[in-house]
């Protein structure tokens, strides 16, 4: 049983019978990256070398497993490379040396790097169904249950969440407490392209789309009260930024599916009297064009602050917020780091701004309630 979680996991002789079938169950459980195949000289199929980074590795040669090990940053090691027991019989010697040296190199890399090493025992499962086998590969996929799923978050991302909050919080302290501060407001210019950005990417990088977009419209609920408490509207006069937010995640979602509802959600902020309307789900979709085509989705997004030139108004400067983001989408701020699923800081960083939002205006209502 393991005392720690794991991040990255080797799997030897993954080629084999068994092999192959517990690399497919691992990466189904725990992430396709978080699980390295290696074998030595049998050709894996196509889906070993789909579905994960497979390395051809000789076990017995102590460098090369240490250097394997090394390069991937494994934390744990599942053993199943071995001479089967019929060669075995034939010539004890060669399975001696091949067993016991390809296990020797295993305990010992892994007493020098401080890696959980776990030498699973099979037996031949040849003439035996399928079904036996993925039962067998179930119970040992049960047994390991404490090697802990991780995410990758990406420290960039987090990065330009941070200055969106910040710039927002900054915005709401102006337009809720000190109306009068233009600097405070223009400051606060630099938050909605930042969230229409971090929108575009998360509804593009879920695998489970529809769960996103039903936890941002739980939270864009959740925080009509305080919003229209806060800004001392009517209860439905103007429904929150997160609505606004969750239309243009709606709006990326039907396009990628090139379904004729695309625009439904455009009409919807219109109808429904969402906050930004029509100019909330527009910037959503221009950031994905950013992503895909800087240059075309630069001139989108000028194209549509153009409005603000003609008004005038303040909104024109959040333009300024698109090197920041031309910054993440060059790779320039993207950095990947791995983080225990079942950690506080996988919780913190997934719901951090969906909390914070309504809890923010509910702490500026009270304060202006009782100071104000």
């Amino acid at each position: 049983m393991l005392k720690r979680t794991v991040k990255k996991v080797l799997v030897t002789g993954a080629t084999g019978q068994i092999g192959s079938e517990l690399v497919v169950a691992f990466r189904e459980k725990y992430g396709k990256n978080n699980v390295v195949a290696a074998g030595h000289k049998k050709k894996p199929d196509k889906e070993l070398l789909e579905s994960g980074p497979f390395e051809y590795l000789d076990v017995t040669k102590e460098e090369s497993f240490q250097s394997t090990v090394k390069e991937y940053e494994v934390d744990a090691v599942y053993h199943l490379a071995s001479l089967l027991s019929a060669a075995g019989e034939e010539n004890p010697q060669l399975a001696w040396k091949v067993n016991m040296g390809r296990l020797y190199n295993v305990l010992e890399t892994s007493r020098k790097r401080g890696v959980d090493s776990f030498s699973l025992k099979t037996r031949n499962f040849m003439n035996t169904s399928k079904s036996m086998i993925k039962a067998y590969i179930s119970r040992i996929v049960v047994r390991c249950g404490s090697v802990s799923p991780v995410k990758k978050f990406d420290f960039g991302r987090d990065i330009l969440k941070v200055i969106a909050i910040v710039t927002m919080t900054i915005d709401h302290i102006s337009a809720i407490l000190y109306p009068d501060l233009l600097f405070l407001h223009i400051i606060g210019r630099l938050s909605f392209p930042l969230f229409a950005y971090l929108i575009a990417l998360g509804i593009e990088s879920t695998k489970k789309p529809r769960k996103y977009m039903v936890t941002l419209l739980s939270f864009a609920l959740i925080s009509q009260i305080p919003y229209f408490l806060a800004f001392e509207i009517q209860p439905f006069e103007r429904l929150n930024i997160l609505f606004s937010l969750f239309l243009g995640a709606l709006t990326i979602y039907f396009f990628n599916k090139r379904s004729l509802l695309t625009f439904v959600p455009i009409l919807l902020s219109i109808l429904f009297s969402t906050e930004g309307s029509y100019y909330v789900v527009l910037t959503v979709a221009c950031m994905k064009l950013l992503k895909s085509n800087s240059k075309l989705g630069f001139l989108a997004l000028f194209a549509l602050n153009l409005q603000f030139l003609l008004i005038p108004d303040t909104q024109i400067l959040s333009l300024f917020a698109v090197p920041l983001i031309l910054l993440h989408v060059k790779n320039w701020l993207k950095k990947e780091i791995l983080i225990p699923e079942n950690s506080l800081a996988y919780s913190i960083r997934k719901y951090a701004f969906y909390i914070f939002y309504p809890l923010h205006l509910a702490l500026l209502f009270l304060i202006k309630l009782f100071f104000f």
